[in-house]
């Protein structure tokens, strides 16, 4: 009997009160007491706190309301579900009961099958708030200890809560300044729709910020907290690694440039040569030293695919958007490459479906896309061949594609191509393998996405979908 659950029942009622317990016994221990002071009393020198109260609301001395509110007022009794057992039929009795604190009620004389529900159903519900509440207080701790720093915010924006570590991270400013702030005054610099996160919207994490001299990676996710759905940034200290970075980066830097001086002496003295600076050329002369410019010039797109990928890896870089036009973009890598289109005798041709394809990128990289797209477009397809660019809307965003005229690729080599080195079985182009992996690199930076459809023999589709540049407001709690 003592692993039943504890039920006090207070009726003055000696009849009821024992028909009741008649009607519980079985699966419940009900202690009962004719006075509401005496349990009251009870109570307060120690007793076991009972997981159910049934209230009688009629009672001389304290009435079954008078208890209920006692009950709410204290925090030790606040949760512990209550029952009123009324005679009353009127509903504005019935309301004053709930609005007492009451869970729930029973008329009198009760059914005994309707009390061993309405009983079953208040413990039910109370553990499950028990379970939930013992899970919370846990989450609430795992946040508290993590070595990271963590911020829940609510969907207007502001902080929620904060723990240990973003306590000493904002230096100076204790959990309870933190809390209640609007996050665009806490990270000014941090790029995170919150409506998005808090309706479980499936976004990348934001970029690193930087606070004070350190540097921080944010990690978005939800939890729940006192009820109620919140996004957490986690923190991350990345300074380290940024340096780390930042010192390869130095390092491929020194070898790109000591590679490229020697490289650039060897262009220069080649040139020279077939200038005629040295005397007349013969034409097998004149051949050998073509290959060798040709090659010189395949060894310093290398360093630079090289150097390119490196900086792209490295977290140090960051992608500066802006509001730009694709089509733009898209004329000027067409020019910079029409020498090599009309050394093959290759129309590029443009199409885009609407005037304006407004989008926010880092200029620089994604016209380096393009141009990595387009020369691998032209350098695939064909004497007299064609080269199609389409620009068109998408339902994600704004797509580019690159339409060739070469031999196509086969579905086996298709899932290869953007990975580091990748190269078409078969071909004889000269590269490094890696334009197609700095293009998805560029891309994704920017949350969008690269795609490749090929049939063999009927060229080739290369494309990328990136994101509408996207007009904020200042209802928007974006910080």
């Amino acid at each position: 009997m003592s692993q039943l659950p504890l039920i006090w029942l207070i009726d003055d009622s000696p009849l009821e009160a024992d028909v009741a317990v008649r009607t519980l016994e079985s699966a419940f221990m009900v202690r009962v007491f004719n006075d509401g002071s005496l349990a009251l009393e009870e109570l307060a020198n120690g007793a076991p706190t009972p997981e159910l109260w049934i209230l009688d609301w009629q009672m001389p001395g304290l009435s079954g309301i008078d208890i209920c509110q006692y009950l709410r007022s204290n925090p030790s009794t606040q949760t512990v579900p209550v029952l009123m057992l009324t005679s009353n039929e009127q509903t504005e009795d019935v309301v004053e009961a709930l609005r007492s604190g009451a869970d729930d009620y029973v008329r009198k004389p009760h059914k005994p099958a309707e009390l061993r529900a309405r009983v079953g159903a208040l413990l039910r519900s109370h553990q499950v708030l028990l379970r939930a509440e013992k899970a919370e207080r846990a989450v609430r701790s795992l946040l508290t200890q993590l070595p990271d720093a963590v911020l829940a915010i609510d969907a207007t924006g502001h902080v929620a809560f904060a723990n240990e570590e973003a306590v000493r991270v904002f230096a100076g400013q204790s959990e309870e300044s933190l809390v209640g702030r609007d996050l665009r005054t806490v990270l000014p610099t941090l790029e995170l729709s919150l409506v998005a996160v808090t309706e479980g919207d499936e976004r990348p994490d934001p970029r690193d910020v930087s606070v004070g001299d350190q540097v921080y990676a944010p990690i978005v996710g939800q939890v729940h907290l006192d009820g109620t759905k919140l996004a957490t940034i986690t923190l991350r200290n990345v300074t380290s690694k940024h340096a780390e970075a930042a010192r390869r980066l130095d390092f491929y830097s020194i070898i790109a440039h000591d590679l490229r001086s020697p490289l650039n002496a060897m262009n220069m003295r080649t040139h020279l040569l077939l200038d005629g600076a040295r005397g007349p050329l013969s034409e097998e002369v004149r051949l050998d030293l073509q290959k060798v410019l040709d090659r010189i010039k395949g060894l310093v797109v290398i360093i630079d695919d090289f150097l390119d990928l490196a900086h792209l890896e490295a977290k140090s870089v960051l992608i500066e958007s802006e509001n730009s036009d694709l089509r733009k973009i898209i004329d000027a890598s067409v020019e910079i490459l029409a020498p090599l289109a009309e050394e093959k005798n290759i129309q590029v041709r443009v199409s885009q479906s609407s005037e304006n394809q407004q989008v926010a990128i880092d200029r620089r990289r994604i016209g380096q896309a393009v141009t990595n797209l387009l020369s691998n477009a032209i350098k695939f397809s064909p004497k007299n061949g064609e080269v199609v660019i389409l620009l068109d809307s998408v339902p994600q965003g704004t797509e580019v594609t690159f339409q060739d005229s070469g031999p196509g690729i086969a579905a086996a080599d298709l899932p290869q191509l953007f990975k580091r080195y990748a190269r078409v079985a078969g071909t004889n182009v000269a590269g490094t393998g890696l334009g197609l992996m700095i293009v998805r690199e560029v891309v994704e930076a920017h949350g969008g996405s690269v795609h490749v459809t090929s049939e063999v023999g009927h060229g080739s589709r290369f494309s990328f979908v990136l994101p509408r540049a996207v007009s904020r407001t200042p209802s928007d709690p974006v910080a």
